[in-house]
């Protein structure tokens, strides 16, 4: 009688892996051929034509209400950038804010309601980033960033203005 020689286990991992390949071919293949019943039922089903006398009830119009205007969508947006923590975020924001009011104001230039809103959205922008810059700055910087603080814009110093000249009298020249 001839004995039976065992396969290694590498050959049989090999076949074990083949056969289940295989079988999650045919539920692939079973599965594009027979949907199961939840995605058949997705789809809208035809009117039955075994209850002509029932009515289906009709669908109420879906009214949506007008679109905000763009001052109304900047101004949001500058709010809710003014509260935002996050510095990458808050320009994030206040890109989309310039850009919307950027187009609403190309499109109604005369319009000074939205021409002081992008005004006020590009400050912030710009605000915003020097607060980065300088940040960053001070990171880099090995000695401490105490230096490298912006103060707030209210608070910043103003220039002082410059002289005036006076035009001198005859009588007071020597």
């Amino acid at each position: 009688m001839a004995s039976v020689e065992l396969l290694p286990r590498e050959e049989v991992a090999l076949l074990l892996g083949s056969l289940t390949a295989c079988g999650f071919l045919v539920l692939g293949i079973l599965d594009v051929l027979w949907p199961p019943v939840s995605r058949r039922r997705d789809r809208p089903r035809a009117p039955s034509a075994a209850a002509p006398g029932v009515a289906q009830p009709a669908a109420p119009p879906a009214k949506l209400p007008p679109p905000p205007s763009a001052l109304a969508v900047g101004r949001t947006l500058i709010e809710r950038a003014r509260a935002e923590i996050d510095l990458e975020r808050r320009v994030t924001i206040l890109t989309r804010a310039v850009a919307g009011l950027s187009r609403a104001l190309q499109t109604t230039p005369d319009d000074h309601g939205l021409a002081a809103t992008l005004t006020s959205a590009r400050a912030l922008l710009w605000e915003t980033w020097e607060k980065i810059a300088l940040s960053r700055l001070a990171a880099a910087m090995p000695w401490g960033a105490s230096a490298l603080t912006a103060p707030a814009r209210e608070s910043r110093p103003t220039l002082p203005s410059p002289p005036q000249l006076v035009a001198a009298k005859p009588s007071d020249l020597p």
